[in-house]
């Protein structure tokens, strides 16, 4: 945070920071399969190839966010129905 003639304004970190909560928070709701691997892992392995190699192309991020987050409410839609 940094001092604003209007109050506090955000980082590009904190930014960083809040978007990634915002991501695991998605992709946790997806849950686990029996062997404890991410439902949303072959959406994860899309952006991150191992420990130190990722993807920075912005575009493919906001599709598989979208793309878990319609997974997110099928699921929902499933519960409740059930």
């Amino acid at each position: 945070m940094y001092p604003g003639v209007e109050g506090p304004l955000s980082s590009n970190r904190l930014v960083n920071i809040a978007d990634g909560i915002e991501d695991w928070q998605l992709f946790s709701r997806l849950g686990v399969d029996g062997s404890s691997i991410s439902k949303g892992d072959d959406l994860i392995t899309q952006l991150v190839r191992n420990m130190t190699s990722r993807t920075g192309d912005p575009t493919l991020l906001e599709k598989v966010r979208r793309q878990a987050a319609r997974r997110v409410l099928a699921q929902h839609r499933r519960n409740v129905e059930d």
